[in-house]
């Protein structure tokens, strides 16, 4: 038995010391720091609430989800369209397209155009990037804490703390980045987490209904019509 669990430590400290695990501690960022938002990709963001712990190392109880946060998010962006879909847990489906300036919000009551992303809908991410995440282009040198396995996946990990206010243990910011690809893997903001799961590129952009098709070509009319009287 001794000699068992003499062999058992033994097995633990060379997995420990392997070199893959010696080359992952010796990892550091380096600039951009972040991934570039792909003008060709495909990919899933599931938004939950942590639940966190106190100073004290004590569970505090999870967040409500707000009636308009979306379970998740899905993104195809290709050959100069951009589709979001954002999925709700009662509520139905909304989908955006964009097109240049021009964006398209598509529910089950109708189509509407409008030619600004900024205020439609909270956790709208088309033009800001990777959701929760780009916060770690700039802050990353002061940020960074170490290189951690999460979910399986070797990530840079980053956490910025706010000040606490109220004394919220979920208060901050962090991000867990991969160290291969600098594409987020996760990301969190004040206790609501963003885990993104990449699918393979589109092979064609999203296809817009005739309906979107006509409304973004009579707004891009509009606007070169404007442009020639100036």
């Amino acid at each position: 038995m001794k000699l068992r669990t003499i062999l058992f430590h033994i097995g633990v400290i060379a997995l420990s010391l392997s070199p893959a695990a010696a080359q992952d501690q010796k990892l550091m960022p380096v600039p951009p720091y972040l991934a570039p938002v792909p003008g060709s990709g495909h990919w899933t963001i599931t938004l939950k609430h942590s639940s966190g712990l106190s100073p004290d190392g004590v569970a505090v109880a999870s967040t409500p989800r707000d009636s308009d946060e979306p379970l998740t998010i899905d993104t195809i962006r290709c050959g100069g369209i951009s589709r979001v879909t954002l999925n709700f847990e009662t509520a139905s489906p909304i989908q955006i397209d964009q097109r240049g300036d021009c964006y398209i919000r598509k529910t089950s009551t109708g189509v509407r155009l409008f030619g600004t992303a900024n205020g439609t809908l909270s956790f709208f991410a088309l033009d800001d990037g990777f959701l929760f995440a780009e916060w770690v282009r700039r802050e990353a040198p002061g940020a960074f804490q170490k290189v951690v396995q999460y979910e399986g996946v070797t990530c840079f990990y980053y956490q910025n703390q706010k000040p606490e206010t109220e004394k919220d243990p979920t208060n901050g910011q962090e991000a867990w980045i991969d160290v291969h690809t600098m594409l987020p893997v996760a990301a969190k903001d004040d206790g609501i987490e963003a885990d993104y799961q990449f699918h393979d590129p589109p092979a064609s952009p999203p296809q817009l209904s005739s309906e979107e098709a006509n409304l973004i070509q009579a707004r891009e009319n509009a606007l070169n019509m404007q442009n020639s009287i100036r």
